[in-house]
Formats: C-alpha cells, structure tokens, sequence
C-alpha cells in the first residue's frame, strides 16, 4: 500500500514532492525505486500501524500524533499538507481493500485522520509561534 499511497500523493501534488530532501528532484518514473523514499514509506507505514494498534488507547494515540507533529513542525510542512495526506490514505486503502472496505471502516478511517489532523494543527499552533 505504501508506494502506491506516494504514487497517489505526488499525481495529485507533484508540489509535495518537493518538500522531500532526499527524494525532492528524483524523476516521478525512479521514485518506486529511491531507497529514501522507501524508509520514508516504511516509517509512515509504521506510524500508521501504531495508530490502529492504540486505538483502545485515545491517550497514547494522540501522544504518537503529537510526536509526528513535532517532528514535522520543523520541516515547510502544513495542516493542509496533512490533509491531503490523509484523504491519500483513505483512498488508497479503498483501492486496496476494495469491497473490504466498507463505509464503516472508511467512516473509522476518516475519523481517526481526522483526529490526526486537528492534534497535528494544535501542535503546529503551540510550536510555531511565529
């Protein structure tokens, strides 16, 4: 799922790309194969994980959040970045998952990246007081 979630988020904003260093001028056709970009994959691949698997817990849930906010916060990253981000991975499962992913799931989906956004705009906030 995860190179066709950077697939899917550098078609609809080749712009983002850009914010990436170490992939930011990797032609689109050599990214499936840019080692950068797979630890990157594999490190949001790993959030993801820790996101479900703390679901039960909405405390540790929004302290992993708020440390990928933190990090984040001090890269040209925005609240809307992040958004299209999450609408990316919600598609990308449905196109996955296909019937597997009912409304129900998508609904628990957008729930949970929807509070992944408002936690990472409230960090943004309390960090970058410009």
């Amino acid at each position: 799922m995860v190179p066709s979630l950077w697939r899917r988020l550098f078609q609809r904003h080749p712009e983002y790309q850009k914010l990436f260093s170490g992939f930011a001028d990797v032609p689109p056709e050599a990214l499936s194969t840019n080692p950068r970009l797979g630890a990157h994959a594999m490190s949001v691949a790993y959030a993801i994980t820790s996101l479900v698997d703390t679901l039960d817990d909405a405390d540790c849930l929004v302290e992993l959040v708020r440390k990928i906010a933190i990090s984040h916060s001090r890269r040209p990253v925005t609240v809307t970045n992040f958004e299209h981000t999450m609408a990316v991975i919600v598609d990308t499962l449905k196109d996955r998952l296909g019937s597997k992913m009912t409304p129900a799931a998508t609904a628990a989906w957008e729930k949970t990246l929807k509070l992944v956004v408002n936690v990472v705009a409230d960090v943004f906030k309390e960090v970058r007081r410009d």
